[in-house]
């Protein structure tokens, strides 16, 4: 299973567990082999791990099926203010362009699974997901779960149903279009992307009675918060994990240090301090003795083939092409 080094609030977790029960499933069956029980879900302020997450998921799509609608019924649930300083930051947005683009900065104080980047052409923006490293049926819960939740929060903010595009990577199901079913919009299947297309002109709407001091404090609180999860895992672990949720190319230094509130000259020192670097990070593989089994777990995939497919896209090669052609092989004694 998926291991971050970042722990996430335990909220997502509770509102799946209160919707499975809801719809019959034991609570039990749905936090087998999680490590969670419904106390510690319960207590205020929980924050679990995303690999607790990703097993409850699967727990759920193992009782429910695949191609059933409780990913949008979850995405359907979520107000504003289960996502705490997000969801104050998100409702003093002065457009709604600016409700996305502050929703994908502060994305690891969200609940999905899914990595979020936007595109941006003339006339249209889209929110991309990515979910290489995720097991396929949980990868489509996360995408589900996330445009549900996306399209109710542009319903709620714009006034009416947004004029959204939806795409996904997965054939349509036998059942039926899932998306038409509960958001009234019809999805596109069997895309190269999973995908949710905004026009510029809608997103360009300004937001009446706005407080912009309110939403520059806001966004202070979202960077306090995610500087205190970094801080419990160490500049080292807090890297990692953006290395390893990176979507298409790999970050730089300078884009990470960007995203933790940094210069590159602090982040290296911090790195230094925990006796390593953002490159032995990077580069793992430059260690010819590691085997890709060893460097996955050390970056935290759950299994060596979701690493592989995760540096493919980033790097364009499988990582043992990629350590061959820059010659990072360990000489062979004798």
């Amino acid at each position: 299973m998926l291991e971050s080094h970042l722990s996430r609030s335990a909220v997502s977790a509770r509102l799946l567990l209160g919707l499975a029960v809801a719809r019959g499933c034991p609570a039990e069956d749905v936090l087998r082999d999680t490590g969670l029980t419904q106390s510690q879900l319960a207590a205020p302020g929980a924050e679990i791990r995303a690999r607790q997450e990703q097993r409850l998921i699967e727990n759920l799509v193992a009782a429910f099926g695949a191609d059933s609608d409780f990913a949008f019924q979850a995405g359907m649930r979520y107000r504003f203010e289960v996502f705490g300083m997000l969801g104050f930051a998100i409702l003093s947005s002065r457009t709604l362009r600016e409700v996305l683009e502050v929703s994908l900065r502060y994305q690891d104080l969200a609940f999905t699974l899914a990595r979020a980047r936007l595109q941006t052409t003339r006339d249209s923006t889209a929110i991309e997901l990515d979910v290489c490293d995720l097991p396929p049926r949980v990868g489509r819960f996360a995408v589900e779960q996330c445009f549900a939740s996306v399209w109710t929060a542009m319903s709620e903010l714009g006034g009416d149903a947004p004029p959204a595009r939806i795409e996904f990577s997965w054939p349509c199901p036998a059942t039926g279009d899932m998306c038409a079913a509960t958001l009234g919009t019809v999805a596109r299947y069997d895309s190269s992307l999973d995908r949710m297309t905004f026009p510029n002109q809608y997103l360009s709407r300004i937001r009446p009675n706005v407080d912009s001091a309110a939403h520059e404090a806001c966004e202070r609180q979202c960077q306090e918060l995610i500087a205190q999860r970094r801080a419990r895992v160490g500049a080292s672990g807090f890297v990692r994990e953006r290395l390893r949720r990176a979507v298409g190319v790999a970050p730089s230094m300078e884009q990470v240090a960007r995203d933790v509130n940094m210069s590159v000259r602090s982040l290296r020192r911090a790195l230094a301090a925990e006796a390593t670097s953002f490159r032995a990070l990077e580069e793992m593989l430059t260690a010819g003795r590691q085997t890709i089994e060893d460097v996955a777990r050390s970056l935290g995939y759950a299994t060596a083939p979701a690493f592989v497919r995760a540096f493919k896209r980033s790097h364009h090669l499988p990582p043992g092409r990629w350590r061959a052609s820059n010659r990072l092989e360990q000489p062979t004694e004798g």
